[in-house]
Parts: structure tokens; C-alpha cells; sequence
């Protein structure tokens, strides 16, 4: 995989052109991190089997309040962030798993035919934010909540996910089914998106532009972006 080689070729670099006491520094930490915290980056990045997918989410019915300068609070959906490595073994969740044991963070398991661990933060945050981080049968997934996570896992399972959705096969249909990667944006995230920049241009000295991207805008409440590299 891409991570694998990646790592790979940073020790490589480090090897080749690094100072002594560099070399040496970079070694130790690498080995600090395995005898201190359980954490073997080599087995972790060899695990990286070359696929991955990040998502930001927005949900449908629970919304928060973003300063919008001088004006109202913008009230927005609540956004959830999901990413998520294709491995060939357990070494990515087993490693951060003893890594976080080995700081003493309160860590929470759910119970379920894939458990999914959590972290309690205990930190404000403007939304809900409990990192958490489960594997199925090739993924690696880390989310924001739980939820996510487990959501997740639901549709992995189901074969219920977005691409299974009509929106995202019509957009890219006609486009390359082989290729390097693609980029998904969806109506409501794109509204959303525009209506957070459009508060953010009202409570700036370039207010007057508000309104224009509105006018830009505002008529193509179905606009949606799909591209494949």
C-alpha cells in the first residue's frame, strides 16, 4: 500500500541523510514508541493494504450554533467526520488500543458483533466529540462519535452506503469506474456549505458580496460535485 511505502521511504531518507545523532534520535523514538506504548509502526503502516476514504457528514436532524460575526448565529447541521484505512490485519486498532490503555484515557467498549472503542474526552466541544474507532472484516474505520462509526459498520454490512444511493450513482455515472480516487459532494452539504460562506462575507467588510453569492448560488439548491482522478 501507498502508507506502507510512504513509511518506508521516510526511513530511508532518514537513513541516508540524516546526521548521526538524527539517525539515532529517529530510531529511538520509533523504539520508545513500541517498548512504551505497544505502538510498532512498522506492522501498522505494513498493514495499510492502499485504500482509504475520509467523509464529513452532516446530520439530518440534530443542528449547531456557529458564530457568525457581528450578525446571528448560523444554525447548521451538526457535522460528524469519518475515516476509514483498508488494512490486512488488526495491527492499526491493536496499536492505538495499547498506545491509549498505556496513557490511562478512559476508554469505553461497546458490545456488538464488531465492538467499537471510544474514548471519553470530557472536553466542550460546539458538537458531539467522542473519537472512537472499530474494524470490520478489511477497514480500519476512526470516527468523531460512536454513531458514526457504528453507522458505519451498518452500512458496510448492508451494502446500504452512499454509493448505493440514487444520487451518487447518477452522479457519477458516465464517469471512470477505474481510477486513482474520487471527490463526492452532495445538494444539502453544497447549500450548507454556501450558506455558512455567506454568513461568514455578511459579518466581513466585503458584505456586499454576501449577497451576489447568494444571487450565484442560491438558484442551484441541487448542485452536486462528483469527480474522479
Amino acid at each position: 500500500g501507498e502508507l506502507a511505502q510512504f513509511w518506508q521511504i521516510a526511513r530511508s531518507a532518514v537513513k541516508e541523510f540524516g546526521e548521526p545523532a538524527g539517525i539515532a534520535a529517529f530510531d529511538a523514538g520509533v523504539a520508545g514508541l513500541s517498548t512504551n506504548f505497544g505502538v510498532d509502526l512498522d506492522k501498522m503502516f505494513a498493514s495499510a493494504a492502499g485504500e482509504a476514504f475520509i467523509s464529513l457528514q452532516l446530520s439530518k436532524t440534530a443542528t449547531i450554533s456557529v458564530p457568525a460575526g457581528t450578525n446571528a448565529p448560523l444554525q447548521v447541521a451538526q457535522p460528524t467526520l469519518l475515516i476509514g484505512i483498508a488494512v490486512k490485519d488488526a495491527s492499526v486498532p491493536k496499536g492505538i488500543e495499547n498506545a491509549l490503555q498505556k496513557m490511562k484515557l478512559p476508554l469505553l467498549k461497546t458490545e456488538g458483533a464488531i465492538p467499537v472503542t471510544s474514548i471519553s474526552m470530557g472536553i466542550p466541544a460546539p458538537f458531539p466529540f467522542q473519537p472512537a474507532f472499530a474494524m470490520d472484516s478489511s477497514f480500519f474505520l476512526f470516527g468523531s462519535t460512536p454513531e458514526v462509526v457504528n453507522a458505519a459498520l451498518k452500512a458496510s454490512s448492508s451494502k446500504a452506503g452512499l454509493t448505493a444511493t440514487p444520487g451518487y450513482k447518477k452522479a457519477f455515472d458516465g464517469l471512470p469506474a477505474k481510477n486513482n480516487g474520487t471527490f463526492f459532494m452532495d445538494p444539502r452539504f453544497m447549500k450548507t456549505f454556501q450558506e455558512f460562506q455567506a454568513a461568514a462575507l455578511r459579518s466581513s467588510p466585503q458584505g456586499a458580496q454576501a449577497g451576489m453569492l447568494t444571487d450565484i448560488f442560491g438558484k442551484r439548491g441541487d448542485m452536486m460535485t462528483a469527480v474522479v482522478f
